[in-house]
């Protein structure tokens, strides 16, 4: 009997764990059935599907392929006349008569200066630029003197004053009468550097220049400028300028290896297109 009563305690014991089993694993499932349900997005009744799904390529303004090319040419047309706007240029043509001396000689030569300017239209500091090609010929008696060059010059202008500083390639030949008195032909390279004033129609500039010889052509012996050229040259002038035409005189002394050379020249300049 008691026997009995034991099986049947146990089994209900049973009975309960299982039940306790099913009602656990019930409750996970339900869990995770609440985890994994997916987020439900209510779309408002006034909103239209259609209207936000749209597609691109219904657009009521689409893109106008050839308005484009049109803006990308006024483009450039703006681009360009703002460089008109930054800088200006002009030309010029210079025919000069001047006399070299060299103690008592005194050839004369007729030169012709050939240039273009450019200059920066701001206010305030501003850069201007000159490259300049000269030429010079002896008339009668030099016999076969003559004065070439080819000089870049630029540098910051201050409203009225102005620094030029660049380059030069020359070639020149100098017979002032005897092997003692006669400058070889040589080459050479200079390197410039010019004080500019303009005040109204005054115009004032002044500056130097060392030379290197390309040749074989014996120094000036400048010793207090040792090493600074084997030649060396300095230019002053002024002139006046009325529209479009500049009467100028100019003064330039060159040491060389026979002696110091003057030149005093006379020019008229004319802007040109």
């Amino acid at each position: 009997m008691l026997f009995l009563l034991a099986t049947l305690a146990l089994a209900q014991d049973t009975t309960a764990e299982e039940a306790d089993d099913e009602e656990g694993v019930e409750e996970e499932a339900e869990e995770e059935a609440e985890e994994e349900a997916p987020e439900v997005i209510e779309i408002p009744e006034e909103d239209n599907p259609d209207e936000a799904l749209k597609s691109a390529l219904d657009d009521p303004d689409p893109v106008d392929f050839t308005g484009d090319v049109t803006s990308i040419a006024d483009l450039l047309d703006v681009w360009k006349d703002g460089k008109r706007e930054m800088w200006s240029a002009s030309n010029f043509l210079k025919p000069s008569l001047s006399m070299v001396i060299q103690d008592d000689a005194h050839p004369t030569q007729l030169g012709l200066s050939l240039g273009r300017r450019w200059w920066q239209l701001r206010k305030g500091p501003s850069i201007s630029a000159t490259i300049q090609g000269n030429a010079d010929f002896a008339l009668a008696n030099g016999k076969g003197s003559y004065a070439l060059a080819l000089t870049g010059l630029a540098g910051p202008w201050f409203h009225i004053v102005g620094l030029q500083l660049g380059p030069g390639i020359a070639a020149d030949r100098w017979e002032f009468g005897g092997p003692k008195r006669t400058l070889a032909a040589s080459g050479g390279i200079d390197a410039w550097a010019l004080l500019i004033l303009d005040v109204k129609i005054l115009h004032l500039f002044g500056g130097a220049a060392p030379r290197w010889l390309l040749s074989d052509r014996p120094d000036a012996g400048l010793r207090p400028l040792q090493g600074l050229g084997d030649e060396f040259a300095v230019k002053a002038g002024a002139g006046a300028t009325l529209g479009a035409v500049r009467l100028s005189l100019d003064y330039t002394r060159r040491w060389t290896h026979i002696g110091s050379i003057d030149r005093y020249g006379l020019g008229v300049r004319f802007r040109l297109l």
